[in-house]
């Protein structure tokens, strides 16, 4: 559950960390296939989408693999998609820069 103090800070600093977010070992599979994914997709990881100087994109995830599915339908996560955008919203792609 998001405290009235993150909310806050959302608010006010426009992001929010999330200490413990999830297990460490879904993080670890995660982590595991964030690398795999950019080991497949070489240089056309994350073309669909404006590239950045010093860092690394991948886009569509909740394409590309059961664990993004799964972290996109955590409570929390829900949660914090209602406060930031408010009522229901409809997921076709999920971007995400690693730097």
């Amino acid at each position: 559950m998001v405290t009235q103090q993150q909310r806050e800070q959302l608010d006010q600093q426009g992001f929010l960390l999330l200490a413990e977010f999830s297990t460490a070992s879904l993080m670890d599979e995660l982590q595991e296939q964030i690398e795999d994914l950019f080991a497949q997709e070489e240089e056309a990881a994350g073309s669909e989408f404006k590239q950045e100087l010093h860092s690394r994109r991948l886009s569509n995830l909740i394409n590309k693999g059961e664990i993004f599915r799964r972290l996109a339908s955590q409570s929390n996560v829900l949660e914090l998609v209602e406060i930031i955008f408010g009522g229901s919203i409809q997921t076709e792609q999920h971007e995400c820069p690693f730097v």
